[in-house]
């Protein structure tokens, strides 16, 4: 309703103690809104970093698999020499 009335061009003078407390909550409003940058900025680098580790682990994975695949292969020849064999 008072803003109502300020935006319709009824504007009452502040007092000097008005204006502090005004400016007082506005830097407080202010720092809060900083925190809660910095800590999304944290949750964005902590995302990023799982964002690197998972991949990190998708390509462990993938080269384990690739080993396990090449020890497989090597074991297969190698029965299959060993039958040849007896």
């Amino acid at each position: 309703m008072e803003k109502a009335s300020r935006m319709a061009g009824e504007t009452k003078s502040l007092s000097d103690e008005q204006k502090e407390r005004i400016a007082e909550e506005k830097r407080k409003a202010e720092a809060k809104i900083a925190e809660a940058r910095i800590m999304l900025d944290e949750k964005i680098a902590k995302a990023e970093s799982a964002d690197a580790f998972a991949r990190e682990i998708e390509e462990a994975i993938e080269n384990f698999l690739s080993e396990k695949a090449r020890i497989e292969e090597k074991l297969e020849d190698i029965i299959e020499t060993i039958r040849r064999e007896g």
